[in-house]
């Protein structure tokens, strides 16, 4: 009787621990890139890859064992050698995620600096339309007044700068 109920708990915590891998694995994508090598991975494929198919968790497993045989597997590979290379990919899989969310927040930082510039080149235009006459400080810290020809260069050099920046 007790011989029972550690095999029924055991089941119970084999089952348990197996539920996570398979809520995360069931979708995946396969594609192929530019070069022709397939991939397999949770996020969907980007926009150039070719070939792109959502795959079920079984087809994705079926997929994986098949191809044991390409990443080095003979057909006949053990539990522990299907563990390792099942484990080895995952954690490929984890290093892809990571750089995809490094790439992401440095994109997303760059955005935001771009934003900012922008501002202040909004804001620096503003400035200057609403200024009367046109002057800069020079390296005495004294005023000197901007002639038209100057004034028309600062306004195209700010455009220019703007529309770089801003995208307008």
């Amino acid at each position: 009787m007790a011989e029972r109920r550690v095999a029924i708990a055991g089941a119970a915590l084999l089952l348990l621990s197996l539920t996570p891998m398979t809520a995360q694995a069931a979708q995946m994508y396969k594609w192929t890139d530019k070069e022709g090598r397939v991939h397999f991975t949770d996020t969907p494929p980007p926009p150039d890859a070719r070939e792109t198919k959502a795959v079920s968790a079984a087809e994705n497993a079926a997929a994986s064992t098949s191809s044991a045989s390409e990443a080095g597997g003979n057909g006949n590979e053990t539990a522990a050698e299907r563990t390792a290379r099942l484990q080895r990919a995952a954690a490929g899989i984890a290093a892809d995620r990571q750089a995809r969310d490094r790439n992401k927040a440095e994109d997303q930082a760059a955005k935001r600096k771009q934003e900012q510039y922008c501002q202040q080149l909004r804001s620096e235009w503003n400035k200057m339309e609403r200024a009367g006459r046109k002057y800069v400080i020079d390296e005495n810290n004294q005023q000197r007044n901007l002639d038209d020809d100057e004034v028309k260069q600062l306004e195209t050099t700010l455009q220019d700068e703007m529309r770089k920046a801003c995208g307008s």
